[in-house]
């Protein structure tokens, strides 16, 4: 592996901890972690991603997803068009 690529993943593994150590009092489960930390790579997430990551039928994913909403820790945007 090359030492430049081993250094971005080093420092992309610091910034998940980081970002995880910043939300530590809230009680995550791994599946809302994971989603965070989706939501901060790509810089989006929605249920369709939520029900891949991890297994959950539509209404459990909206329910986690509302989850992470409702204290501030995700910002909801307006839904996309369902035409």
């Amino acid at each position: 592996m090359d030492v430049e690529v081993l250094v971005d993943v080093l420092l992309e593994e610091m910034q998940i901890y980081q970002l995880l150590e910043h939300f530590k009092d809230a009680n995550l489960s791994a599946d809302e972690a994971r989603i965070l930390i989706h939501a901060r790579e790509i810089g989006s997430v929605n249920n369709v991603i939520c029900r891949n990551y991890t297994g959950l039928d539509t209404l459990a994913a909206s329910g986690m997803l509302r989850r992470l909403r409702d204290p501030g820790l995700l910002v909801q945007h307006s839904h996309a068009s369902a035409t």
